[in-house]
Parts: C-alpha cells; structure tokens; sequence
C-alpha cells in the first residue's frame, strides 16, 4: 500500500512492513518542506522556484503543491519540465514550466523561493551556480540540496544578496527525521540526529 503523496510522486525510497503489509513512502520532498517550516518559511501561497526536473524535483514539486504553493518548474529539457508540470497540474495545483535560461528578472522578482535540485555546484563543480547573480534578489529564500560542499556557488551568491539560505544537510536530517517516525511510530530525536549528521559530514 503506497501512501498518497508517494503514488502522486511516482517513487518511493521508504518501506514498512506491518506483519507482511508492505507500506511505501517517499520523504524527499518532506525533507524540503520540514526544513523550510522548521525556519518559519510558510509556503502556501508563495511561488516557489523549482531548478530541475529529475526525482528530487518531482518530489519537491509534489510535498510543495500540497502545502499551498504556486510553482514555476525550470529546467534545461524543456519536454521532461512539461512532463512535470503537467502532470502536477492534473492534481490540482497552479504550476508553470519554463527553461532555466528563458527566466528573467521580472519573473524571478515574483519568485519568493528558490529551490535548487539540480547537481549544479556539487563537487567537484563547486564553482558552477544554476542562477546568475543578477536573477537573484533579497527577498528569495534560497534552499540548495546539494550538501557537497554544504555552502555551494549558488548559496553564496544568495548569502551576498542577503537572502535567507538553506544548505542540503537539511533536507539529509528532515528525510531521516521522517522514516524514523515511520519505522518506529515515535516522534524523531531531531537534535540527537543532527548532531549525528554534522559529525558524519565533518569526517
């Protein structure tokens, strides 16, 4: 049995087994979500920017919808970014495609968060960004994945413009904080297991 958001998404990366009963779950775009309420970023009614149009975006793109957003999807195959945004359409949500070099600054100043999904600035190209500076305004909150390195390209390009930023180690924590409440029914020891994550990363 899938749950919901997991049979809308099209993947799972989470399995329960009650007695025989296999339930599946997918907690990546929970990961995102988690971590933007745990910073007071509410995002029902706000128009987040989703770079990319693989799993991960399929999956953010999804956990957003549900929590109100209006989402504009960008990647650079423009058929696999319709193919998205289509299908999250047909679930009810107000969504827009578009290639990630056709935005501009008069939709990127309609944009209040940035989500970066793409592997654009992971090692070992810790020099690449998926956005210019100039598409990048103080108001966004900018939440890269990518968490190798912790602080990419993009993030510092948004930590100069001031904008609140968000690092993939996050999403890592949020994911697991989630499956450990499937697995055990019981509220996840979050601080314990950042602590766990942050000295996994440093070694």
């Amino acid at each position: 049995e899938e749950a919901p958001l997991a049979r809308k998404i099209g993947s799972v990366n989470t399995l329960r087994n009650d007695e025989g009963s296999i339930h599946a779950f997918n907690t990546d775009g929970t990961g995102i979500t988690e971590t933007l309420k745990e910073k007071g970023v509410d995002v029902n009614d706000r128009l987040a920017l989703v770079l990319g149009n693989g799993g991960s975006a399929r999956a953010a793109a999804f956990t957003l919808a549900e929590g109100g957003a209006k989402l504009l999807i960008a990647g650079r195959n423009i058929k696999r970014v319709r193919s998205l945004a289509d299908d999250i359409n047909a679930a009810g949500a107000d969504v827009k495609a578009s290639l990630i070099p056709d935005l501009d600054t008069s939709t990127m100043r309609q944009v209040d968060i940035i989500i970066n999904t793409t592997p654009v600035g992971m090692h070992p190209d810790t020099e690449s960004s998926p956005l210019p500076p100039d598409l990048i305004f103080q108001h966004h909150v900018v939440f890269d994945i990518v968490y190798s390195p912790r602080i990419t390209r993009l993030l510092n390009l948004a930590k100069q413009k001031g904008c609140v930023t968000l690092t993939g180690d996050n999403m890592l924590l949020h994911q697991a904080c989630r499956q450990f409440a499937i697995w055990t029914g019981k509220e996840a020891p979050v601080d314990v297991m950042r602590q766990a994550l942050e000295a996994g990363i440093r070694k």
